[in-house]
């Protein structure tokens, strides 16, 4: 819970993740098991191995977060990008990719891409905004309910994201074409 609330509201304020000195409120609390057994601990008892939540919080402390708001009301996609890092990007140009990932497996079809330019340290900006109509067309998505959105910032002239996240554009009790394995 703590990733998806990270990750969806502090890249919306206008100072972003920093904007309560680079925690924003959260407690880590009990990280280690007292005993074995099933419980919300992130490590294992005896430290020799992380649970899956570890990486979860990990994932919500990065410096550079990137989020994607859906405004069901409208149909409106806009996408927000977060800095709390005190040290420097090797550039603020960047490029902006969102494909569309099927529910069966793969990429629906080409990955639309943008020049975007990212805000500086402690700061966070709307790098982008469109009808979901719009965005679905452009990454060959048929419907909503087929693909899950793939949100990746990449700095100029690299090949590994900076900072990556997902938009469920559905609720799962309406995704028609999901394959079990």
């Amino acid at each position: 819970q703590t990733d998806e609330y990270v990750n969806t509201t502090y890249p919306l304020s206008p100072l972003g993740w920093a904007m309560l000195g680079g925690n924003a409120g959260v407690l880590y609390w009990q990280a280690d098991d007292t005993w074995p057994g099933p419980s919300w601990s992130q490590v294992e008892l005896g430290a020799d191995r992380y649970k899956v939540g570890y990486y979860a919080f990990q994932r919500a402390f990065q410096p550079v977060l990137v989020a994607g708001q859906l405004n069901a009301g409208t149909d409106q996609l806009a996408i927000y990008f977060s800095r709390s890092d005190y040290g420097v990007l090797a550039s603020l140009n960047a490029t902006l990719r969102l494909t569309a990932i099927k529910w069966s497996g793969g990429a629906a079809g080409p990955a639309f891409e943008l020049a975007v330019t990212l805000p500086g340290q402690h700061r966070s900006a709307k790098l982008f905004a469109a009808s979901l109509a719009s965005v679905l067309s452009s990454t060959g998505c048929a419907a909503r309910n087929e693909c899950v959105l793939q949100i990746e910032v990449f700095q100029a002239g690299e090949s590994v994201s900076v900072a990556s996240n997902k938009v469920y554009l559905s609720k799962l009790n309406e995704v028609t074409t999901m394959v079990a394995d």
